[in-house]
């Protein structure tokens, strides 16, 4: 029996925050417009299964991650006046520096539809804040155009 807790964060108290809070939890996300919904679930069998098809998945659909890893080295190649780290992962930092420019880029970046999560102490060391990029395979080329003009945009003051 699968039992669902549903945890509603407003943006005012910090998606990141509780995000951050629930590493090892599966469930699912819903933008609940003001608020963000997370369906939790503590059946840790259902959280073993979803592993298990994601792994069949990348064994079955290796273009999918082909298609990952060109995206991530797109956006870091356009980016790299912001990113720190090289290679092809789909998690891509982009430093700012201050908390108050991370804040506000994630700000900005919602505003226009892009969903990146500004990351701050104490997670990161003080002065080293970030936003944290992640790009899926599902996203379109179209898209991944708007996210590296959006950011390009960004005024990223302390970046790299």
């Amino acid at each position: 029996m699968t039992r669902q807790i549903r945890l509603v964060v407003n943006p005012a108290a910090g998606k990141g925050h509780a995000l951050q809070m629930l590493p090892h939890v599966a469930g699912t996300l819903r933008d609940g417009g003001d608020n963000l919904e997370i369906l939790l679930s503590r059946d840790f069998a259902e959280a073993r299964s979803m592993a298990q098809a994601a792994i069949e998945i990348c064994r079955e659909e290796p273009n999918r991650q082909r298609r990952l890893r060109e995206l991530a080295r797109y956006v870091r190649r356009e980016l790299a006046n912001v990113v720190v780290s090289f290679g092809d992962s789909p998690i891509i930092p982009l430093i700012c520096g201050d908390e108050e420019v991370a804040l506000k880029a994630a700000e900005s970046l919602r505003e226009q539809g892009i969903l990146v999560v500004a990351v701050r102490p104490p997670t990161v060391p003080r002065g080293s804040s970030r936003l944290r990029v992640t790009v899926s395979c599902d996203h379109t080329d179209e898209e991944i155009a708007h996210l590296v003009k959006v950011i390009q945009s960004l005024d990223l003051a302390g970046a790299k």
